[in-house]
């Protein structure tokens, strides 16, 4: 009797339902997902009561869903907990361990000669600094998962970021005797983005490429537009790269290339959520052969 039926293979052909009721499922936030309904090889007519009960039906097997949902959650959540301990008690007990033992070494040679000194108070800088980078990538993950980043987008200079990139990294660079370089060879249009955040992205990236980048080799940092309303930012490098199956699972929470190189292995998921914050993208160029190539998308200032 409904025209909307008509055309249904459930109707026209086997198994020639001739009857259907159904009552809409519907999230908290009003979002339909599917339907509790009745189906049936003959016309019928449903009573008040046997509505009222099959809307009652569809409001528990809603209950259900979100209950399942919410398990779910706690299992994630708990298993996240998990894993997190498990990398926060090795990963920070490494850096900790030099710093006692360097300690330990320098308590031991009270009248050590300046050198061995030297070498030592260096040591225990390294594994601090490494500490705190750590603890950094924790607390910045944390933030942008419960969405309490602060984004301040405005108009921003390309060339004034590449700076900026180029006064952090040229002197470590130099240190490993690797070139590193920030080329823009044409004049672009402003970014559309938070500065700071950008600057913190793209240094993840670069730090990643420094890492993974051997003594005489190559890490670039370019931009180009693409298109009207984008600017692409590639960080590209000359280390032993990124097999091209990783490509997306790279950017999840606690996944390394290598077991044991140092850190939580939230770099690059960090990178994603503020390129995304911004309206942008990042993704692994796998047609690069020469090592990794990351590219930022962007938005350009309009107006």
């Amino acid at each position: 009797r409904d025209e909307r039926f008509c055309g249904n293979p459930l109707v026209s052909g086997e198994p020639h339902l001739r009857f259907y009721a159904g009552v809409l499922l519907r999230t908290p936030e009003g979002l339909p997902i599917g339907t509790v309904c009745v189906l049936d090889f003959e016309t019928r007519d449903l009573k008040p009561d046997q509505i009222d009960s099959l809307k009652v039906l569809a409001r528990h097997t809603m209950s259900l869903l979100e209950l399942r949902l919410s398990v779910a959650k706690l299992d994630q959540a708990v298993e996240y907990r998990e894993q997190l301990l498990g990398i926060v008690s090795h990963d920070l007990r490494t850096p900790l361990g030099a710093i006692r033992m360097t300690a330990e070494m320098l308590a031991e040679r009270p009248d050590s000669n300046p050198e061995f000194v030297g070498k030592s108070a260096s040591r225990i800088i390294r594994s601090s600094e490494s500490m705190e980078q750590l603890i950094h990538d924790l607390l910045d993950h944390d933030s942008l998962e419960r969405n309490e980043v602060r984004f301040r987008i405005g108009r921003t200079e390309v060339s004034g970021i590449f700076q900026d990139l180029d006064d952090r990294f040229s002197g470590i660079a130099r240190e490993k005797e690797i070139d590193f370089r920030t080329e823009l060879k044409t004049e672009l249009p402003e970014l559309y983005c938070d500065p700071e955040r950008t600057l913190q992205l793209l240094s993840n990236l670069c730090s990643n490429a420094l890492r993974f980048t051997e003594k005489g080799g190559c890490v670039c940092v370019s931009a180009c537009r693409a298109g009207d309303d984008t600017i692409k930012i590639s960080v590209e490098d000359t280390g032993r790269g990124i097999p091209p199956g990783n490509a997306k699972s790279i950017f999840e929470p606690f996944w390394q290339v290598e077991k044991n190189s140092g850190g939580f292995g939230l770099g690059l998921s960090i990178v994603k959520k503020l390129a995304e914050r911004q309206a942008g993208t990042v993704h692994l160029d796998t047609s690069w052969k020469d090592g990794a190539r990351f590219v930022v998308a962007l938005p350009i200032q309009q107006g």
